[in-house]
């Protein structure tokens, strides 16, 4: 009986102890502690966190070393032919992004090796997130159809609506439901708040998808009657953006309200810091998961969520409210949220809210069948 693990490759443009680069490496960093027993996995990442041309600190790069008993390959560049020498190694290859040019250069480098390639588009097929430099990615995605009779590729998703929209663009292909798995706070660090002041936090990285100048939008249309206090949290991918942001918050003349931006949080201190505040803040344009939304509900805060994304359940279970961007409907369903919010830190709601689906998410994760899977059908 052959008892040999199967060896995953898995690709991402960036792994800790990077910092900034959000919630792909929570969903990898789970994926492998949970499921080493069964695969053994190897990671290949870039050697420089986001927007960063330094390289990260106490790392040796350009050569497998161990970062949590994981072994690690922190690339400083990469080349077609040193990666098919690599991937020969490998029995599955885990791509985590559609767009990202790690991934094209995969696909190329493995174009005739016949390796399985799974690719995990981290909600990069949602509606509106393809809106956003459509003319490339539409070009890549017609370049990419060209390579499918040639190569062995599945796709993961990690909710129906993410398989809906996979299968929207590529209507043939095999896809794989397997759900992120999220970090999860001890019960001691759950919501500590004061009372005197309604907190709110807004922790994710600057860039339009997250949709900040949005809520700062709104902000600006309500009149607020309480002491409120709005925490932003997050790495600046995008200046013009934030300048944008920066506008929206000099325009704010309500005394009682104070906005203030406090840089990248690190991993190691979200927890603790969401528990300083009362309702969290994501008003993304879409999330195929949403860990920063999670942490919040695992921090026992309540959330205001933005559209396309798995958390469309908050009014029913009491933990927040969906907004629509529609910005009239958006301003009063907000104003009357902010006015009526009431402060109790012993109401258990929206932690319990994501106990019960961080144990069916443990419960139900797919990964086994997505890294046995038989060989995707060549159907285009």
């Amino acid at each position: 009986m052959n008892n040999k693990k199967s060896k995953i490759l898995i690709v991402t443009d960036h792994y800790f102890p990077s910092e900034n680069a959000g919630g792909p490496l929570i969903s990898i960093k789970n994926l492998v502690l949970n499921f080493k027993d069964k695969f053994d996995f190897s990671i290949y990442t870039r050697n420089h966190d986001v927007n960063s041309s330094e390289t990260l600190k106490d790392i040796e790069f350009d050569k497998w070393v161990k970062y949590e008993s994981t072994d690690v390959f922190y690339a400083s560049h990469f080349h077609l032919v040193e990666i098919r020498k690599m991937v020969k190694n490998f029995d599955d290859i885990y791509l985590n992004s559609f767009f990202s040019p790690l991934t094209i250069s995969f696909l190329l480098a493995t174009v005739f090796l016949r390796k399985k390639l799974i690719i995990a588009p981290r909600g990069e097929f949602s509606p509106r997130a393809l809106k956003l430099k459509s003319f490339k990615k539409n070009c890549y995605i017609k370049f990419f159809k060209h390579f499918l009779n040639k190569t062995n590729v599945i796709f993961q998703s990690t909710s129906p609506e993410e398989t809906s929209n996979i299968l929207s663009i590529f209507p043939k292909q095999n896809v794989y439901v397997a759900q992120n798995i999220p970090d999860f706070p001890e019960y001691g660090s759950l919501n500590q708040a004061g009372s005197e002041c309604l907190k709110l936090i807004h922790h994710s990285r600057i860039v339009p998808k997250k949709n900040l100048l949005y809520f700062l939008e709104l902000l600006n249309l309500i009149n607020i009657q309480r002491k409120v206090e709005f925490l932003i949290y997050g790495n600046i991918e995008d200046q013009a953006y934030w300048k944008q942001c920066q506008r929206e918050i000099e325009q704010i003349e309500n005394p009682l309200l104070s906005v203030v931006y406090l840089g990248a949080l690190k991993s190691s201190d979200k927890f603790e810091c969401l528990s300083k505040s009362h309702v969290g803040v994501q008003p993304t344009l879409g999330e195929n998961f949403g860990h920063s939304i999670f942490e919040c509900f695992a921090s026992n805060l309540h959330v205001v969520v933005g559209i396309d994304t798995p958390w469309q359940d908050l009014n029913s279970n009491e933990v927040g409210i969906n907004l629509t961007l529609d910005k009239v409907s958006d301003s009063k369903k907000l104003e009357d949220y902010i006015e009526t919010f009431e402060i109790n830190n012993k109401n258990k709601k929206a932690y319990n809210y994501a106990l019960k689906k961080y144990k069916t998410i443990l419960k139900t994760s797919n990964y086994n069948e997505l890294f046995s899977s038989v060989e995707s059908q060549k159907t285009f």
